[in-house]
């Protein structure tokens, strides 16, 4: 049971005015939890112990791969292919990392690990089925990827 002291009582905001996305209560365990505003702090009321909470900084808008376009969906071996692609969101500048897989061989082939340069091209040497796959990020992410899509599917005929 709550103490009496606790009845009614809302959360303590260091001097800061609360921007609240849900209140929750939890009345079993007499515990409060709310989402503030970023860098605001927020004192947790349980009877049994009070933690003071700094709130991270808000989302940003995810990365999206927007456009990833294909030079050719028919080629011949020595004839170069060029994929190019585009994203949105995310924190500042994008880096891309561009992979081949080849049908024939149920393979991945690395063409470009990540970097800025949202263009790879890329110079058959074999007949074949091919598609490439974009992986996008934001510049100092440490996270595998953040959105990915693949090219439309290349036919390499000899």
């Amino acid at each position: 049971m709550r103490p009496a002291s606790h009845v009614g009582r809302d959360d303590t905001f260091n001097d800061k005015t609360p921007a609240r996305a849900n209140v929750g209560r939890c009345r079993g365990n007499g515990i409060r939890r709310a989402a503030y505003a970023a860098g605001s702090s927020a004192v947790y009321d349980d009877w049994r112990n009070s933690s003071t909470v700094t709130v991270g900084a808000p989302a940003t808008t995810p990365v999206t791969v927007t456009t990833f376009t294909t030079s050719a969906t028919t080629a011949t071996p020595q004839t170069p292919v060029v994929f190019t692609a585009s994203a949105a969101g995310g924190t500042g500048a994008h880096e891309y990392r561009f992979a081949l897989y080849d049908a024939a061989r149920a393979s991945w082939m690395l063409l470009q690990n990540y970097a800025t340069t949202p263009t790879v091209s890329w110079t058959p040497g074999a007949a074949g089925t091919y598609w490439v796959q974009v992986w996008v990020r934001s510049v100092g992410s440490t996270v595998t990827y953040e959105d990915w899509r693949n090219s439309a599917t290349v036919t390499v005929a000899p």
